[in-house]
């Protein structure tokens, strides 16, 4: 599955166990440079030229159901990240 949130295709893997989404960009490949963490425990992940490279969303369907938006570096509205993870939702 895929999904595009500002500007940036992301392939994502949804664990329903552990309630975790992950989000790899497909548009700026390369190793992982540092990881930040978001006060609500999410990972947001950046390669050497500071694109974001990847996102870590916990609590990913409960995030969605309750609040439609996803909190982390910049808002991720739930309806764009719903299509790409709403299958595994169900």
């Amino acid at each position: 599955m895929t999904v595009k949130l500002a500007q940036i295709t992301y392939a994502v893997r949804y664990d329903a166990e552990a309630d975790v989404a992950y989000l790899r960009a497909l548009d700026h490949p390369g190793p992982v440079a540092r990881t930040s963490a978001t006060t609500d425990g999410h990972a947001v992940s950046f390669n050497e030229a500071g694109e974001i490279v990847g996102l870590t969303i916990m609590d990913a369907k409960r995030l969605v159901e309750e609040h439609r938006a996803i909190d982390a570096a910049e808002p991720i509205d739930a309806d764009e990240l719903a299509p790409a993870v709403g299958a595994v939702f169900a």
